[in-house]
């Protein structure tokens, strides 16, 4: 396994992903040959509502620190939970990629492909982000600044995420 201890010490910029999701309309001329990744599409909106949620009770944690017995244990139950979340995201987003590239042969499908694909690399890269910040405090490296920024990056990257989804869903 990797060494991800230092990750979210890096500048966001160095590992942010651009997805250009609005250009997503201009770029496809016919949705409905891809309906059939509306239901994985609504399941992916569902999930980022519940991976939201649980990162806005991770916010609230912060503010509890040394201050609750059970504080530790909160945020890394938590932490497992969005990790649920995002694996559950992985595999969804896994087996669009693959009926898209079945269909390859209907105009277009190219270009779903690429941004499910880009969409795939953002979740595996937040699951990383995930797994270092548990790591980090099961370490005793318990760091409010840490989580904080964690709490943002993951907030801007599943926000790409989301915007895709809703882009997709809108012409689907």
């Amino acid at each position: 396994m990797e060494d991800f201890r230092d990750i979210l010490n890096k500048d966001f910029l160095d590992f942010y992903v651009y997805l250009p999701y609005n250009r997503l309309a201009k770029e496809v001329d016919n949705f409905s040959d891809f309906a059939f990744i509306k239901e994985d599409l609504q399941n992916l909106r569902m999930i980022f509502n519940k991976i939201n949620l649980q990162l806005s009770i991770l916010e609230d944690e912060i503010s509890y620190k040394g201050l609750d017995l059970d504080h530790d244990r909160r945020i890394e139950t938590v932490l497992e939970n969005i990790e649920r979340w995002l694996e559950w995201t992985r595999e969804i987003l896994n087996k669009m990629i693959k009926k898209v590239y079945n269909v390859y042969h209907i105009r277009n499908a190219n270009i779903i492909h690429w941004y499910l694909h880009k969409a795939y690399y953002i979740v595996v890269d937040m699951l990383k982000y995930t797994y270092a910040i548990r790591n980090s405090l099961r370490f005793g490296q318990d760091d409010s600044a840490l989580l904080n920024k964690y709490i943002r990056i993951a907030r801007e990257e599943f926000e790409n995420v989301e915007n895709l989804i809703k882009e997709f869903l809108k012409y689907i």
